[in-house]
């Protein structure tokens, strides 16, 4: 499996693994010159998809090779009306291409709910036929979506109520068959708060759950019998308050403490804010600090201290462990002097001395080539290095012809 090298959280991207494979700090972080409302509906296999509201487009980004494709949402999906979601993934063996599935639900003329998908394909710039499924009529009208989890060939959805944030069901597209399927919940924990829940892969193989119940994490795993019926079977359950360092005492000094005395009484219990699919990790708030769980081996991790309500993007790659650091150093330069392109480019349109503008790309391009390497920097240079930067379609001409680290997935 690929490592999980660190998280999104917004645009912002924080590294999690250690020296010397640790991203550079601000590496991967992105700066979306178009205003509006977005939603991150995740990451997968070195891409990260974004959903922007006010454009009614979704953001495909690839941090590695800095381009970013910006994807129409099609006819009959519109989040005014109803909620919707997406998943990024790449066909296997595939490094070039990618494709984003699309789903919402929606309601016909004769009241009929169901549930409707389309995939798009970046091979062919085109979306694909509608898919669509009944769903039951007892579904709440206000229904949205958890993000994806990818499990076998298959990628899966919590229903979830809006009005009440409760969970009503499962819904899963089969990627080979491209079909819409529509799953019951476990009735011992159905109705519960989505952020007790996390789809996963199950020990073992096969679609799981994880339920958090007050300080004790359920592992739940579907099973199918002899007959070809599938039921819920619940299986291992970790304590968490006896697995994590939770006591308030032994933390209350902690520098990185920033949680009110407020906080503590009102939510008192763990919530799930993120999860990483490949290495079964995830990442848990609790009132002392915020944890990652890989939950085979119940081995935990402190991360960065945020807010109870923050959802983290867990970002898997092979890319950190397999990448030379002149590699590492190759693809930030390309970054920077990307940077540096785009903003003579706006100075050039905004002011009209287009010559000049030119000129002052040639001398940044470089200027990039002499730059040190970011480790062998200091504070004031990092500060102007334009670690944040636009993502761009494509490299500049001027850039080495060195090859590019692809992601392994």
């Amino acid at each position: 499996n690929p490592p999980l090298i660190g998280f999104f959280e917004g645009f912002r991207f924080q590294p999690t693994m250690d020296p010397p494979n640790r991203v550079p700090d601000g590496h991967f972080s992105v700066r979306i010159d178009t205003g509006g409302m977005f939603r991150n509906f995740g990451s997968r296999h070195g891409l990260l998809l974004t959903f922007h509201g006010t454009g009614n487009q979704l953001l495909v980004w690839d941090p590695f090779n800095v381009a970013q494709h910006r994807v129409a949402v099609p006819p009959g999906f519109d989040e005014k009306k109803h909620f919707i979601s997406g998943a990024v993934y790449r066909a296997a063996g595939d490094i070039q291409h990618f494709q984003v599935v699309l789903v919402s639900a929606e309601t016909d003329e004769l009241q009929h709910r169901q549930v409707i998908a389309r995939v798009y394909s970046s091979e062919t710039g085109a979306w694909g036929d509608r898919i669509s499924t009944p769903c039951s009529s007892k579904l709440p009208t206000n229904m949205g979506f958890s993000l994806s989890v990818l499990v076998g060939h298959s990628l899966y959805w919590l229903f979830v109520d809006i009005s009440t944030g409760r969970v009503d069901g499962i819904v899963e597209f089969d990627l080979e068959m491209q079909i819409l399927a529509v799953k019951p919940m476990p009735v011992d924990i159905a109705k519960e708060k989505q952020g007790k829940f996390q789809l996963m892969r199950a020990e073992g193989g096969g679609l799981g759950i994880l339920f958090l119940l007050k300080f004790s994490a359920q592992l739940w795993k579907m099973e199918t019998d002899s007959d070809g019926v599938a039921s819920w079977v619940l299986g291992r359950t970790v304590e968490l308050d006896k697995l994590l360092p939770l006591n308030l005492e032994e933390e209350e000094n902690s520098e990185e403490e920033e949680c009110s005395e407020e906080e503590d009484n009102e939510f008192p219990f763990p919530g799930i804010q993120g999860f990483a699919e490949y290495n079964n990790v995830v990442f848990l708030w609790t009132h002392i600090h915020n944890f990652t769980v890989q939950l085979e081996s119940l081995q935990f991790k402190k991360v960065s201290r945020t807010h109870m309500l923050a959802r983290y993007h867990p970002f898997e790659s092979a890319y950190a462990a397999d990448a030379s650091q002149d590699e590492i150093r190759y693809v930030w330069k390309l970054r920077q002097l990307h940077e540096r392109k785009n903003s003579m480019n706006q100075v050039r349109c905004r002011i009209g001395v287009g010559r000049r503008a030119d000129e002052l790309v040639s001398t940044g391009t470089r200027a990039a080539k002499a730059t040190p390497a970011p480790e062998q920097q200091g504070p004031s240079d990092q500060r102007s290095s334009g670690a944040r930067v636009e993502a761009a379609d494509e490299p500049d001409a001027a850039v080495p012809t060195q090859p590019r680290t692809r992601p392994a997935r």
